[in-house]
């Protein structure tokens, strides 16, 4: 049952998660009927002529085909004696699978909808279209209003000094970093030669483009990183960059006060789109998540209860004064064999260890759920903490003392009794 309660707390979670990701639709349709409701609205994707067409399989693509299908955003095609091919350089080439070309675009994606463009939409007999939610996502705002707002784009406050080290290496942020000074930057390569950065950049070959196939098939072009040589600073050096409040900061006081010092007036803020109930496309994904989470937790909690209880208070008190007498035994086994360290080596610690966690610490922890229902939530707190910490030094020496490290191994014995002691003062009064 407490494995079922599990299983639907990660499954309702998901949902949940899945749900809140979607809090908000990029979209909502208007109808094209009342220009003044169009105004400062942006048109959310290509809206194309009713003229769509296909060019099937075995057709052998002519310069006709070609165009058409680049005017439609098309860029690979399946054809005969080839996995995928560029559409502009498919030119006589025979298709293997039927393309599907859309009409051409009337209005593009992100139009102003202004008189002109809906007389546009007007003529190609549509009566609705799908906005973008918010229509801009971002604005100019004069410094005085943007607390509490996000940063739409870097905003450069001032400049900060770095210092780099003869003998750094030139790893590829660096190189970026004093890109703009390659000339005078000297730097020392393999074979202990002195030469400007500019000179060592100059006999490293450019990065050559290669073509990769993804995992849907698609071959497409990319250009891998550069290619460093070996090389350290010959010198220590100072260096200014621009110091930068990044994209996505939200603007608090030390950020406005950053600005203010800088002598910035307005940034570009992110415009966030109001939440709307109606317009959560998955508000029921979530609220059958928390649904899901909620039985989970049911069937968790009762599980658990069921367990730590036998019916009634004093066999439970009994059970718990059981654990307490295994507490004790492995307390007193615990200080023995601390007096004892001092003369064993690591074998004969590692054997002492071993069957004092599986006759003691083992029931201990497989009953802790009884102590919870025994002395509630901040008994059990004050119980388990302490242990947890003997645990881990009982764990560190059995490590130690599998590793080969006696002293480790004595000092982590001793180090447990403290706090065994301090889990058996937690105890309440029974």
């Amino acid at each position: 049952m407490k494995s079922l309660g599990s299983l639907l707390l990660i499954v309702g979670t998901a949902l949940a998660g899945i749900g809140a990701a979607n809090t908000e639709k990029a979209s909502r349709s208007l109808p094209l009927t009342d220009q003044s409701k169009l105004t400062g609205e942006f048109l959310f994707d290509h809206l194309r002529a009713d003229d769509s067409s296909s060019v099937k399989a075995n057709t052998a693509l002519t310069a006709q085909h070609i165009q058409a299908m680049l005017a439609a955003g098309i860029e690979t095609v399946q054809v005969v004696r080839g996995s995928q091919e560029s559409a502009g350089g498919a030119l006589g080439r025979v298709l293997t699978k039927t393309v599907q070309v859309p009409g051409k675009i009337i209005v593009a994606r992100g139009t102003e909808l202004t008189a002109e463009a809906v007389a546009k939409l007007r003529d190609a007999k549509l009566d609705t279209v799908t906005v973008k939610v918010p229509p801009r996502d971002k604005e100019t705002v004069s410094l005085d209003k943007a607390a509490g707002r996000v940063l739409a784009k870097p905003v450069e406050i001032g400049k900060k000094k770095r210092e780099f080290k003869a003998g750094d290496t030139l790893t590829l942020k660096r190189f970026a970093q004093l890109r703009g000074r390659a000339a005078t930057v000297t730097v020392h390569d393999r074979d202990g030669k002195t030469m400007s950065l500019a000179e060592a950049m100059r006999k490293v070959p450019p990065p050559e483009k290669e073509t990769i196939q993804l995992s849907n098939g698609a071959i497409v072009a990319r250009t891998p990183p550069l290619k460093l040589p070996s090389l350290e600073l010959a010198a220590d050096l100072e260096h200014e960059d621009a110091d930068l409040l990044p994209a996505g900061r939200f603007i608090d006081q030390p950020a406005l006060d950053g600005l203010t010092k800088a002598g910035v007036t307005s940034v570009e803020v992110k415009i966030s789109g109001k939440f709307a109930f109606a317009g959560w496309a998955l508000s029921w994904m979530f609220v059958m998540g928390i649904a899901v989470m909620g039985i989970g937790v049911f069937v968790s909690r009762s599980s658990t209860r069921g367990a730590a209880t036998d019916g009634s208070a004093e066999s439970e008190v009994m059970t718990a004064a059981a654990i307490r007498s295994h507490l004790e035994a492995m307390t007193r086994a615990v200080e023995a064999l601390a007096a004892q360290a001092d003369s064993m080596e690591c074998e004969q610690i590692h054997t002492q260890l071993d069957p004092l966690f599986v006759r003691y610490g083992q029931p201990f922890i497989d009953h802790r759920e009884v102590l919870r229902s025994a002395f509630g939530g901040v008994g059990f707190a004050h119980i388990m903490g302490p242990f947890a910490s003997a645990e881990r030094r009982l764990n560190r020496a059995w490590s130690a003392a599998v590793d080969g490290y006696v002293d480790e191994a004595r000092e982590q014995v001793a180090a447990a009794g403290p706090y065994l002691h301090e889990t058996l003062d937690a105890f309440p009064e029974t």
